[in-house]
Parts: C-alpha cells; sequence; structure tokens
C-alpha cells in the first residue's frame, strides 16, 4: 500500500489525502514516544505535508466513523517505527494508517496469546478477517485500491482491537482493590434523597471540589482567604454517614475558569504565599477524613494562568505536596492531569490561549519530571473525557503512565450522551466537529471503558464526573438525568460492577432484581 518516491530535497513527507472521513484539518505531528508538539504543517488539494523535525515522528489524523460511533484518531506511525529524516517522500495516507493499525493489532494479539488468552471463536474470527484483509490491502497497489475499501479495511481493523482488548480484560481478575466513585458536589442540591441514595448504591467514593471561584459549584475563596467550608462540611459530614471515601480536590488549579484575578495577578513569591495558608487550612481541617487530597490540576502547561516556567511549578507543586503531607501525614497525595495524549500541544497553546515559550510538557512527560525530581505525591491522576480513541491507544496511553511506577487513579471519567461539539485550531483556521452522542452510545462507551480499566492492576480507582445532567461538564454528560433518575449508562455500570462483585444486586419496588430490570432498558 506504500508508495515511496524518491527523497526530496527539502526532507518533506507528503501524505496523499486518499482516505474518505479523513478530517485533516484535525492532525498533529507527535515523537516517538506518541507526544504530540507544535510542529507547522500544510494542507493542499493532494496532500498533507510537513517537513520532518529532527525526531523520529508519526502523524495522527481525526477520522470520522458515521453517526453511531464516535469519531477516532488514528496514527500513521510506520508500523511503529516512526518517520525519521530518510522518509522523505509521498505515502498514502489511507495505507500509512492501515500499515501502522494492522501492525499494532498484531503485536497486541501476540502479546495476549503470550500472556494467556485464548480468544473465544468469534473474537479470533474477528481479529483474523482484520489481519487478512489489512496484509491483502498492503499487498494491493494503491491505484487498484479503492478509497471505500481502504476506508472499510481501516475501520475493520480499529474495532478488531477494541475486540481483542475487551477479550483481554474480560479473561483478566477484576481489581476488587480499586476505588469506584463519582464526583458528589452537586448532589446536595437534590430536593430530595434520591441523588445521594443513587450514588450510595453504585459508589464507595467521592470527590469535593474546592474550585476557587466558580459559579456553578459555589466558589470555595471569592475573597482572598475567606474560605466557605459550610457547603462542604455538609458534603463530607454525608457522604461518612453513608460510608462513602472522600477525597478533596484540588489545593491548586489555576485554569482561567476558577482563577479570581486576585490569584492571577500573583507573582512566584505571591503564589507561593497563597499556598502557605490555603493548604493547611483545608487540609488540616479534615485530617483523618479525607482519603486523599488531589494537590495540582492540569498543571502541566495547560491551567497555569500565571505562565510559570518548568523549574517554578516544580517548585510550587513540591511547596504544595511538602504543605499537604505536614497538614495530614496520612492522606494519600495525587497530581491531577487532563488530555492524557496530549493533544492540546500539538498547538504550543495553554487554556487561556497563551503560547508556551520551548517544549510544552504533556501530562505523561510532566509526571515524569515530577517524579524524576522526587516531588512527593502518591498517585498519578488521569482524566478522560471523549477522548476519541480505540481501546488500544487507551490501553498503550494507560500503560506509559504505568511504568512511572506511580498507582494510577481516573480521577474524572465520562462521555455526552447528546450532541457535542469540539474546536481545534490546526494552524490553518479554526476546526469544528459535532458529533451527536446519545444515551446508547454513552452507555456501551462507559461499559467498555470500565471493563477495561477494572481489569488492570495499577490503576487504584474510577472516578465518574458527573452525577447528573443539570449541571454537567459535558452536554448530558451525567449518570442521572435533570430529574435525578438513573439513564441506561447508570444501569449498564450497576450491571458491571454487580456482574464483578463490587456491589450487591438490589431489588425494585416490585421485588425484582435490579439488573433484570436494567436489562429491558
Amino acid at each position: 500500500m506504500k508508495s515511496v518516491s524518491s527523497i526530496t530535497a527539502n526532507g518533506r513527507i507528503h501524505f496523499r489525502r486518499d482516505l474518505p472521513g479523513a478530517r485533516v484539518e484535525w492532525r498533529y505531528v507527535f515523537d516517538h514516544e506518541g507526544q504530540p508538539f507544535a510542529w507547522p504543517t500544510r494542507v493542499s488539494d493532494p496532500d498533507v505535508s510537513f517537513v520532518l523535525p529532527a525526531v523520529r515522528c508519526g502523524f495522527s489524523v481525526l477520522v470520522e466513523r458515521g453517526t453511531t460511533k464516535h469519531p477516532v484518531w488514528l496514527d500513521a506511525d510506520s508500523a511503529g517505527e516512526h518517520y525519521g529524516r530518510d522518509a522523505a517522500g509521498r505515502y498514502s495516507l489511507a495505507g500509512e494508517l492501515i500499515r501502522s493499525k494492522l501492525a499494532r493489532l498484531v503485536a497486541q494479539t501476540e502479546r495476549y496469546r503470550h500472556l494467556g488468552l485464548r480468544p473465544q471463536q468469534a473474537l479470533e474470527d474477528q481479529i483474523g478477517t482484520a489481519l487478512r484483509d489489512g496484509e491483502r490491502a498492503l499487498e494491493a497497489a494503491s491505484d487498484r485500491l479503492e478509497p471505500r475499501d481502504a476506508r472499510g479495511v481501516l475501520l475493520d481493523l480499529v474495532d478488531a482491537c477494541d475486540a481483542l482488548e475487551l477479550g483481554y480484560a474480560r479473561s483478566r481478575p477484576t481489581n476488587d482493590r480499586q476505588a469506584i466513585g463519582c464526583d458528589a458536589t452537586m448532589v446536595n442540591r437534590a430536593r430530595t434523597d434520591r441523588g445521594w441514595d443513587h450514588l450510595a448504591a453504585l459508589f464507595g467514593y467521592v470527590t469535593v471540589t474546592f474550585y476557587t471561584e466558580l459559579a456553578k459549584t459555589g466558589s470555595f475563596e471569592p475573597t482572598e482567604g475567606a474560605y466557605d467550608f459550610t457547603p462542604r462540611d455538609s458534603l463530607v459530614d454525608r457522604a461518612t454517614r453513608s460510608g462513602l471515601d472522600v477525597e478533596g480536590r484540588p489545593l491548586l488549579w489555576l485554569h482561567p475558569w476558577v482563577t479570581p484575578d486576585w490569584l492571577a495577578s500573583k507573582d512566584l513569591d505571591g503564589l507561593r504565599s497563597f499556598l502557605e495558608r490555603r493548604i493547611p487550612a483545608m487540609v488540616g481541617r479534615y485530617d483523618g477524613r479525607f482519603r486523599c487530597w488531589e494537590v495540582t490540576n492540569e498543571a502541566h502547561d495547560w491551567a497555569d494562568v500565571l505562565h510559570l516556567s518548568h523549574e517554578e511549578m516544580l517548585d510550587v507543586t513540591r511547596f504544595a505536596c511538602d504543605l499537604a503531607r505536614r497538614s495530614s501525614p496520612n492522606v494519600r497525595l495525587l497530581i491531577n492531569t487532563t488530555d492524557p495524549f496530549g493533544t492540546y500541544a500539538a498547538s504550543g497553546a495553554r487554556a487561556d490561549g497563551s503560547l508556551v515559550d520551548g517544549e510544552q510538557w504533556t501530562p505523561f512527560t510532566h509526571l515524569r519530571e515530577l517524579i524524576q525530581q522526587q516531588v512527593d505525591f502518591d498517585i498519578a491522576g488521569v482524566q478522560i473525557y471523549r477522548p476519541y480513541r480505540d481501546l488500544t491507544d487507551t490501553v498503550g496511553m494507560l500503560e506509559r503512565i504505568e511504568a512511572l511506577g506511580k498507582p494510577v487513579f481516573i480521577t474524572e471519567i465520562g462521555v455526552p450522551s447528546r450532541a457535542d461539539e469540539l474546536s481545534w485550531f490546526s494552524g490553518d483556521a479554526e476546526a469544528r466537529l459535532v458529533h451527536r452522542w446519545d444515551r446508547q452510545q454513552q452507555a456501551d462507551w462507559a461499559e467498555n471503558m470500565f471493563t477495561v480499566l477494572m481489569s488492570r492492576p495499577s490503576i487504584a480507582g474510577i472516578a465518574w464526573y458527573d452525577l447528573v445532567d443539570r449541571w454537567s461538564f459535558l452536554p448530558g454528560g451525567g449518570l442521572l438525568d435533570r430529574s435525578w433518575r438513573p439513564k441506561p449508562v447508570y444501569h449498564r455500570l450497576e450491571r458491571l460492577l454487580a456482574k464483578n462483585g463490587r456491589i450487591a444486586v438490589r431489588s425494585d419496588s416490585r421485588g425484582r432484581g435490579a439488573l433484570e430490570t436494567a436489562l429491558e432498558m
């Protein structure tokens, strides 16, 4: 499938635009560790191209799969070898995506067989068909493979990767030590105990937010030094009475959504003084009552309105962790990250639109540097919101972070249940994407992700975000609807948790099993 011309004079690589459904305006370059970085790319009618960088690299593009499945980022990485300076020339984008996904499926299948997986016949057949079709596509001359056929082969490979990961996860023991939970910040707004009842029936762990300034959740520190503990105390007291473990979050989050002007205007010394007052007051108040504190949130060159250098952010994070450790010696300390594939780094921009000067952290490189610099924290936090990835790529991302040696907590996880619009700045212009999620897609995604995550020994916990649609971060992202009634995603997780022995099977008012009822919805 790959057709390469002679090396061009300027060391440029070209990918022919021959894949229907490829949204080439959604694209980026990544390094040999899978980490995106800012690098100029160019789109023309015949192709997408860029000058090859000094490091070995790959190219990622978003591919649509129709209305019933979410779009998916797919990588061209020379079948895992990545493109070096000698790779300049012209390639089929469809062919390179097929070649790379085929290599990944082959490697993962062989690896899981070595680990003891004996696929059921249906899975064996699906993988075998995808592999054979992929190999035939690569043997065919590029001008003989119809674009429609290439698209079908590629998406069948994606489906086979998903099926393989689910098959392997289901063959493994469930990690029954995981904390399974949900954010509880909005639950007290229900007029009855219905919200708490649904929360406590499914989960054993809740998070309570302490956002400096955010009207939706109620500002914790509307003016400097004036802490509003009362609504948080109420949540913590109720969670404790319900037998739920509690995590507080975050001690520091410098996103423009939650950072008031008086905080955004501080210099490094002012920030340290702010933390020196704030952290002992917060952590000390709940000493012995909280299982965990999130120390920093999204501090990896994303949520940082102060525009700190890496050295300064490392210093602030170390300082914050040390303060928290002294304030509650037995509490677990978590560093939280967002966008775990680091796609924002392809633009070189922070959340406030400012550009990073120099190399930009991704969640992986940020956590790695904190560990290398021996910052004292216990848990690596990862948010997984609508990642638009297949499960094999998701597992690869998790394995990179797990290999850093810290337990990994999926601190926030969720997808919408109605139309969701995203924006992307590719260097040409702003690109927009709308995928019309529905409740069934949300439930399917949640079940698949939890199935994979619950099989992983290094995943210390999973927390859904949000509980209810009424104030959800994502459109229809709650487990409960606006009337506090369980949605299909709630019932699907209930069934999965009960099947794995994490919760007891409940009965409804007619004495029927809750799982039986859920299966009929």
